[in-house]
């Protein structure tokens, strides 16, 4: 909702709406009665949110503590898009395979430059 106001107040009289996902909603629903989950409108909107993300990136990670629903949002989304006939490839990695600073890159603090 901070977002959203900044963005009022920087473009008065512009109305902010979320992207809809038809055809993704739909199959998201009909995968969560697949897994027998219940269609909460929070957890839906986290699955298109999380679709969008890897849609714009190379990759993304997922974090939070035990039980938040990690795991189900993955297999929720790969449901859906395997409804929708969509491709859908997942490299599972064990984050103590290698350095931090390797897997998720580091900043060099005197030149504040970023590496991969």
């Amino acid at each position: 909702q901070r977002f959203e106001a900044l963005i009022k107040d920087i473009f008065p009289g512009t109305e902010v709406m979320d992207a809809v996902y038809e055809d993704l909603e739909t199959a998201i629903k009909a995968s969560l009665e697949d897994l027998k989950l219940d269609a909460l409108p929070s957890q839906i909107k986290k699955v298109v949110q999380l679709n969008e993300n890897l849609n714009q990136r190379m990759g993304c990670v997922i974090v939070g503590p035990s039980g938040s629903g990690k795991s189900a949002l993955l297999r929720i989304l790969r449901a859906a898009l395997a409804k929708m006939e969509q491709k859908v490839v997942i490299h599972t990695m064990n984050p103590k395979a290698m350095p931090r600073q390797q897997l998720l890159g580091h900043m060099d603090l005197d030149t504040r430059e970023w590496f991969d």
